[in-house]
C-alpha cells in the first residue's frame, strides 16, 4: 500500500487549465478510489485540494 506519493502539475497547451499527474503506485494501490472516466469534484481549502467522486444523482 503505497497512500501517498509526489505528483505534478502541468499546464494543458497554452490554456490556464492544469492538469494533475498521479503516479502509478498511487493510482495502482487497492485502496485508490478513483477509475478513470470518473467524473471528480475539485475543492480548495485553505492550502490544500480536496478531490472526491462526484455524486451520482
Amino acid at each position: 500500500m503505497v497512500g501517498k506519493s509526489t505528483g505534478k502539475l502541468g499546464r494543458v497547451g497554452n490554456t490556464k487549465t492544469m492538469r494533475l499527474t498521479i503516479p502509478a503506485g498511487l493510482a495502482s494501490d487497492t485502496s485508490f478510489p478513483f477509475e478513470e472516466g470518473d467524473e471528480v469534484e475539485i475543492e480548495i481549502v485553505d492550502d490544500e485540494l480536496r478531490i472526491r467522486k462526484q455524486d451520482s444523482e
